[in-house]
């Protein structure tokens, strides 16, 4: 009798272990598919810009891969704040991933007071991806050639000079901003919704007489002389454009705005999850197709870890919250 009963005691404990143990595997297997339904790469920008190119090429690359849609969803406006946030409330499971770039995640927490996200708090990184230099570009109509024409043109026209950017709070926004407190010109910001309009603009040689513009966007415009390169925003000169001088050969020492664009997903996304788009993405960023034509695009690649990006995105902020605080450009 004593034997049956310790039998069925052993039996029961042995249901319930494997139970769980079943449970636990199942739980494993259902995260570690992925994706299980279509992507989502949530953009702050409108179509046809830097950003949006990245994104989708990416995209189609990612889809592939997955065997699932990837779609980009563009959502412009806010300087990047709409769509950030919007990623950051999406469903923590990786079917939603944002392409930040230096103005959502790096410069909006310190130029906005009323900021509905936390790029440290709301998001988990994955992947850096690149850099692309900014061009200072004026139409040709404009009989400015240098840096210190375009100076001196601004301080003979005091708040007659405007520069445009794709939206309030971005690295073009920041670089005009920059150029206007160290050379003490009186210029006037345009916000655009994104790097397409922006170049639009400068294109129809509108009201507007300069702007910062990522490279990608314009290259082939001011090769073909559409636009004129007055200077290149970065530390180094652009292969592409080796006799264009960088603007801090032009008398403007420390002058640096270097854009970058990253993978984030909201926070508690799973770290096999974080890891799969990490690692996927980085194996595609280096195809030899799709590293060539982000090269010819102008994009500098600059593949990262989870935690690098989270260290480089932690250094970007005291930065850029140092710049603003110094320039006095907190918005209220």
């Amino acid at each position: 009798m004593l034997n049956c009963k310790l039998f069925k005691k052993f039996h029961l404990c042995s249901l319930v272990f494997y139970s769980v143990i079943a449970a636990s595997s199942n739980f494993a297997h259902s995260q570690s598919i992925f994706p299980s339904k279509p992507v989502k790469i949530v953009v702050a920008f409108a179509p046809g810009g830097t950003t949006d190119t990245m994104a989708r090429i990416l995209s189609q690359k990612l889809s592939d891969a997955w065997g699932k849609p990837v779609v980009v969803e563009n959502k412009p406006g806010g300087g990047g704040a709409i769509a950030a946030e919007y990623a950051a409330r999406s469903a923590a499971d990786g079917h939603t991933i944002f392409l930040g770039t230096i103005g959502e995640m790096a410069i909006n927490p310190s130029l906005e007071n009323k900021l509905n996200y936390d790029p440290q708090k709301d998001f988990a990184p994955v992947a850096k991806l690149a850099v692309t230099p900014l061009l200072l570009v004026t139409h040709p109509n404009l009989s400015v050639k240098s840096v210190k024409e375009l100076i001196d043109l601004a301080k003979s026209k005091p708040e007659s000079v405007s520069f445009l950017s794709p939206g309030q709070g971005t690295s073009q926004h920041m670089s005009g901003e920059i150029f206007k407190k160290m050379t003490g010109v009186k210029i006037v910001h345009v916000p655009y919704k994104g790097g397409a309009p922006q170049t639009t603009a400068l294109l129809a040689g509108q009201e507007i007489q300069f702007g910062f513009v990522a490279m990608g966007n314009v290259l082939p415009s001011v090769q073909s002389g559409k636009l004129k390169a007055i200077a290149v925003s970065n530390a180094n000169r652009s292969k592409f454009l080796p006799d264009v001088a960088t603007i801090e050969e032009s008398n403007l020492p420390g002058f640096n705005t270097a854009p970058w664009m990253a993978f984030f997903v909201p926070a508690s996304t799973p770290k096999e999850i974080i890891q799969t788009i990490n690692t996927d993405s980085l194996k595609i960023l280096m195809q030899p197709d799709v590293k060539d034509r982000l090269t010819q695009l102008g994009f500098e690649l600059t593949p990262s870890s989870p935690m690098e990006l989270g260290s480089f995105l932690q250094s970007e902020i005291l930065k850029y919250r140092t710049v603003i605080d110094d320039l006095g450009l907190r918005n209220n």
